[in-house]
């Protein structure tokens, strides 16, 4: 055993390509926002700002609503990766058990059973490596611990919409259309629209070389969900503008609404 440093992980095993679950479920379109949704969602968001006149919430008049629903798909990669660290406590009467029998390699001695995609961080004596010392007249138990962590790598890809809305996608929940996990991925084959197979397949590739060099991949989880958003225009006083309602938390985007004040702060 090493005095202490980056411990290697295993050879990673080969993913294995499953049976392709369905990919089309009965119903992938969201209920069609209704206009007393639009407004209601409208009438918070002008609540939430104190400079925001509400009149173009209640004088308005929504002209025509239109979907630009769009796909993110997500990859969960977890990891555990362990590292030696010589540890010293202080004697407590335990047996110096170093040389007594091998110690097990890192890579073998038992850890609890990881909760799946949460990170922790833990610590374990090596058994069959402690000694007793003596360091100015007081004895102390030595040994090499392993640290343990365990990580959840995500990252997303939003399919590009041409709405004109320009936020963050991936602060917003949509609706779950597919999930499932393995030891190691397959990619995605022949999701309607190519361009969640393609980052299916190219986010995959990479978890699985970049973070095989340095940890041990304990599960791999990917997701495919349909993030609603509504275009809605509206007149009020004779002109045409327009906001946007977006993700199943209902939030509004209106970068240019149309009656705002002045704030003082006293």
């Amino acid at each position: 055993m090493s005095a202490g440093g980056y411990l290697p992980p295993p050879a990673p095993m080969e993913p294995v390509a499953p049976p392709q679950p369905g990919l089309v479920p009965d119903n992938w379109s969201i209920p069609t926002l209704s206009e007393d949704v639009a407004r209601e969602a409208f009438k918070d968001y002008a609540s939430s700002h104190c400079c925001y006149s509400k009149s173009p919430v209640n004088d308005g008049v929504i002209t025509n609503m239109e979907p630009f629903n769009t796909f993110r798909y997500r990859l969960e990669t977890f990891t555990e990766s362990r590292q030696t660290e010589p540890a010293e406590k202080p004697f407590e009467g335990e047996e110096a058990d170093f040389y007594t029998q091998p110690a097990p390699r890192p890579w073998e001695v038992q850890v609890t059973p990881p909760n799946l995609f949460t990170n922790h961080k833990e610590e374990i004596r090596v058994p069959y490596t402690s000694s007793i010392k003596v360091i100015v007249c007081v004895r102390v138990c030595v040994c090499v611990c392993v640290c343990v962590s365990r990580t959840n790598n995500v990252e997303d890809y939003v399919v590009e919409q041409n709405s004109g809305l320009k936020v963050d996608l991936h602060k917003v929940s949509g609706k779950e259309l597919f999930k499932n996990n393995q030891n190691l991925l397959y990619p995605l084959i022949g999701f309607p629209n190519p361009a969640i197979s393609e980052a299916s397949e190219r986010l995959i590739k990479d978890h699985q070389s970049k973070y095989a060099e340095t940890s041990r991949i304990l599960q791999q989880r990917q997701t495919v969900e349909l993030i609603p958003i509504t275009k809605v225009n509206y007149k009020w006083k004779g002109n045409s503008h327009l906001y946007f309602v977006y993700g199943n938390e209902q939030q509004v985007n209106a970068d240019n609404y149309p009656a705002t004040c002045c704030c003082v702060v006293q």
